[in-house]
């Protein structure tokens, strides 16, 4: 997305508004750090519970291989 509106001459503003489809849409075109702050959130809630299962997965290995006695 930034590539197309940089090679076209457009500000960020502009190339948004064309896509704009709702009123929250427009107001994000105008107010986009709110929105950028909210998807760097949930990047990092992702981020958190993709660890958790990670850390999940390998806890349960650890406890089956106990209970199995397997080396």
């Amino acid at each position: 997305m930034l590539y197309s509106f940089y090679m076209q001459g457009l500000t960020f503003e502009q190339d948004c508004l064309i896509g704009a489809r709702s009123f929250l849409d427009t107001w994000v075109c105008k107010h986009p750090l709110p929105f950028l702050v909210g998807l760097a959130y949930e990047g990092i809630l992702l981020q958190v519970t993709i660890l958790v299962a990670f850390i999940f997965l390998f806890v349960s290995y650890i406890i089956y291989r106990k209970v199995f006695k397997i080396r």
